[in-house]
């Protein structure tokens, strides 16, 4: 009896162990899948694939064989095509789609198109948009479960408006996350909160897109010169077959004398942020970049300078029609008959520049404020294209609120104040995010009038409320194998994306 009792357990271990092995008929196509994965991903990155290009993504994918199907997910990106539903009133939309105006920007190279649609809050919580705007206060409380059922899908509302304790309802202080301070405002101008210029918090995001994101930009297309730039002397020309990419701007004048070209853009008042311009110098060339220019004699100069004789890379002040040598410089002269991209760094009175990313000149000066930006040619004729002027992180904004906004972060979260008052410490706008499911993003923004640094900041708070995922492609795929690739974006900042593939059998 014994032997038959040790033979039946001998023999249901051996079955147990037995049945322990993995199927190699089930893993081995699963390992196989996720091989094919990476290698078709590898591949299609050494290839130089758009990945932002559906249709050249798509017909590398198609070479797959017949029975896989796949899916394509970008992870930190701006949506190359943002769907915003604003519910607001006919002036309202306008002054929306003027902040957005010509409707589409480009950031690293990628162009990024603006679809604005005027809706109301019966159907303006579906998945029709990536983001939703409200210009006016609105009792929301019967439309929480459809708001929390929209933020669940990685969707974002920013609402622009005064609040107060008397619309100070659930959805506000929920949804939200706005409270009641018994502090009140003064006339203290208005910063950035320390914590938002930390790049490991979320609210990093989008202070990085309002440092970024142009307040100027000129790529010199056939009518700019009808428009924006003045022009004090010489003969300014748009030249169809260079720039970059085509056309350029062109300051005429080849002898170092009085037929140099000068121009100025009266409408820009600069004080600090940074200046790039692209330019290209003919050989024995000077090309001067104005900034805090009063539109007479008075102005900061950052020079390109392809004459020695001239003098180097460097920054100088005019006064009065006299320029004097400012700050310190490498010896540093620009390459002639070829394209750099001179960068300005203006700080306060702290000044750099910069010849292809490399740092050439410094000064300090605070003698002028601020002012107007200009170009003008030294000697021989001066190419420019891409000129675009962006705040700093150190950017402050006059006092816009309301006397009556007592207002605070719900639960005193420093992370999730993006904007506050010196001395009071009053937020004038606060983000919330990770609402429903663990997705989601909220924006409270004051009221302003909406002056040119107000629209930058209302653009940037948009494009972070509405995400930084953009399915290329979409399949529902059951039980697939996943592979990524990490890329830096850095043509105009700092931007490191993850690209997600997945594969699966279709039966």
């Amino acid at each position: 009896m014994v032997e038959i009792i040790l033979v039946v357990l001998l023999a249901f271990f051996v079955f147990i162990q037995f049945s322990s092995i993995p199927k190699i008929s089930t893993d081995w196509p699963k390992s196989k899948l996720n091989l094919l994965a990476r290698d078709m991903i590898f591949s299609m990155d050494r290839k130089n694939v758009n990945w932002f290009n559906e249709t050249e993504v798509e017909n590398y994918l198609k070479t797959l064989p017949s029975n896989i199907i796949y899916s394509v997910e970008l992870h930190g990106v701006i949506k190359p095509n943002i769907k915003i539903g604003c519910v607001c009133n006919d002036t309202q939309i306008n002054e929306l789609e003027n902040i957005f105006s010509p409707g589409w920007f480009v950031i690293n190279g990628k162009n990024i198109t603006i679809d604005i649609q005027k809706t109301d809050l019966d159907f303006a919580f579906s998945q029709a948009f990536d983001v939703v705007v409200l210009m006016d206060y609105y009792d929301l409380t019967n439309y929480e479960e459809q708001i929390r059922n929209y933020l669940k899908y990685d969707r974002g509302i920013v609402e622009i408006l005064d609040m107060n304790e008397s619309i100070l309802d659930s959805i506000q202080k929920n949804i939200f996350g706005i409270d009641t301070t018994d502090k009140i405002p003064s006339n203290e101008k208005i910063h950035f909160s320390e914590k938002s210029k930390d790049a490991k918090n979320e609210i990093y995001k989008a202070l990085k897109y309002f440092t970024h994101l142009p307040f100027f930009y000129d790529d010199f297309p056939n009518n700019a010169l009808t428009f924006k730039w003045t022009t004090i002397s010489g003969t300014p020309e748009i030249d169809y077959n260079s720039g970059k990419p085509e056309p350029s701007l062109v300051l005429t004048g080849e002898d170092c004398g009085s037929d140099n070209t000068w121009i100025y853009e009266q409408n820009v008042n600069f004080k600090s942020g940074t200046i790039d311009v692209d330019v290209y110098i003919k050989e024995g060339g000077v090309f001067n970049f104005f900034f805090r220019f009063d539109g007479r004699s008075r102005s900061y100069i950052a020079s390109f300078s392809a004459n020695e004789s001239m003098g180097y890379d460097s920054f100088y002040r005019m006064d009065s029609g006299s320029i004097e040598s400012i700050g310190y410089n490498i010896s540093h002269t620009t390459s002639p008959n070829e394209w750099h991209r001179m960068r300005i760094v203006v700080d306060g009175n702290r000044f750099e520049l910069y010849n292809d990313g490399k740092k050439v000149a410094w000064a300090y000066d605070s003698f002028y404020e601020s002012g107007s930006i200009g170009m003008k040619n030294l000697c021989q004729n001066v190419s420019v294209d891409n000129v675009k002027l962006t705040f700093d992180q150190n950017h402050e904004f006059e006092n816009f609120l309301n006397p009556n906004e007592n207002v605070t972060q719900r639960e005193n979260d420093e992370n999730k104040i993006l904007l506050k008052q010196y001395s009071t410490n009053i937020p004038a706008c606060i983000i919330n995010y990770e609402i429903s499911s663990g997705k989601g993003r909220t924006v409270w923004l004051s009221k302003s009038d909406v002056p040119e640094e107000q629209k930058i900041f209302i653009k940037s708070v948009i494009l972070w409320a509405s995400g930084d995922t953009y399915t290329l492609i979409k399949r529902d795929i059951k039980d697939p194998v996943s592979v990524s690739i990490y890329k830096v974006l850095n043509e105009d900042m700092f931007q490191p994306i993850k690209i997600e593939m997945k594969l699966g059998y279709l039966y």
